[in-house]
């Protein structure tokens, strides 16, 4: 199971749960991670703040939904 199939299978099952896709291998990877559904991609080595900064974004996009949900 590779990423991109983790990725899709994520999105099939619980299509409205963001994923952020990491690589350390190249851009074609990341690319194909947002082709699969990444709501985001990063590359490694991490910068601590940017991942910081992604999952507070998607977290307010998320709450964002529910709450117009409700």
């Amino acid at each position: 199971f590779n990423g991109l199939r983790l990725i899709q299978a994520v999105r099939e099952m619980h299509g409205d749960t963001p994923v952020i896709a990491v690589s350390g291998q190249n851009a074609d990877q990341l690319m194909m991670a947002e082709d699969f559904g990444a709501a985001a991609t990063l590359i490694k080595p991490l910068d601590r703040q940017r991942l910081i900064k992604e999952v507070e974004l998607l977290a307010g996009e998320v709450s964002s939904a529910w709450n117009y949900a409700l």
